[in-house]
């Protein structure tokens, strides 16, 4: 992927256990993200389960090094399924936030200073057994504040729930789900008759919220970036505050037989403009400011 000095490139990425075991997968891992070479990197997964956590800022530090990045790791105690950001040379951090509370994984949003222009980037990971709990972890990720429509946001997430337009997200084959796992993804209904209906309240909330789903809004054709074997569905996905809404440029799923092997997600790219961000920040803070 080429880099352009009037663009800003975000990839989301579920590493599937990153550290754990099976090294050769995750030297590809890093080969693959070291070609993506995009201006930031939010990925979910990095493992590390040691007690206090004593290795896992080296190790991540590691990781960064090996896709030329600088990045901060957002500790997922409860699962030790970790959450990183990283982001090219160039960019520079103005703050960082790790929240964990309520969170089955965590969420973690930096605000970046990216060519004169301040952007906010998370990288999040929802709950995948619970629909009950993503539908909570969805409240407090709109009550943080990330939907301000005075500022640029963009949230990177393995949400773990499909979006709640049917006629952009169909409805997955749940057929192909054995029936022990069907409860982590379907709604509730009290008629054992009724059709099998997906949880799809937690991305309407975040919708409500102020929070967009980058890829319905910029109208870029439906892929799934799990399930690939059973059911497929698009669970990955950049949530993006208002003012980005004019800068979406481009939208893609990197579905190949390596993506394929690598993982059980495929990872997710967005392309801003960076010149029409800069714009619609700036008129953002003008009508906050009531000129």
């Amino acid at each position: 992927m080429r880099h352009e000095e009037d663009s800003l490139t975000i990839v989301s990425y579920n590493l599937l256990h990153f550290g754990r075991q099976d090294e050769p997968r995750h030297t590809e891992q890093v080969e693959l993200l070291q070609a993506i070479d995009a201006d930031v990197l939010a990925v979910q997964e990095f493992w590390d389960s040691s007690p206090g956590h004593w290795s896992l800022r080296p190790r991540f530090e590691r990781f960064a090094h090996a896709v030329g990045r600088s990045g901060r790791v957002a500790q997922a105690r409860r699962t030790h399924f970790h959450l990183g950001l990283l982001w090219r040379d160039g960019i520079g951090l103005r703050g960082w936030h790790a929240y964990e509370d309520g969170f089955w994984h965590g969420l973690g949003v930096a605000e970046l200073d990216v060519r004169g222009v301040t952007v906010r980037v998370g990288v999040g990971h929802l709950n995948p057994f619970d629909p009950e709990y993503r539908l909570a972890e969805a409240r407090l990720v709109a009550g943080l504040g990330l939907a301000d429509a005075t500022r640029a946001t963009i949230l990177a997430a393995d949400w773990n729930t499909i979006g709640e337009d049917l006629a952009y997200d169909p409805e997955p084959d749940w057929s192909a789900l054995a029936p022990d796992r069907l409860p982590r993804h379907l709604r509730w209904q009290d008629d054992p008759t009724a059709p099998p209906s997906a949880d799809r309240r937690a991305s309407a909330l975040l919708s409500r919220a102020g929070l967009h789903d980058a890829a319905r809004a910029i109208g870029a054709s439906w892929q799934p970036t799990s399930g690939l074997e059973d059911a497929p569905r698009r669970i990955d996905a950049f949530r993006v505050s208002a003012p980005v809404l004019p800068a979406l440029a481009g939208y893609e799923v990197i579905d190949t037989a390596v993506t394929r092997r690598l993982s059980d997600h495929l990872p997710i790219v967005l392309r801003l403009d960076l010149d029409r961000l800069r714009a619609a920040t700036e008129r953002a803070h003008r009508r906050d400011d009531g000129a």
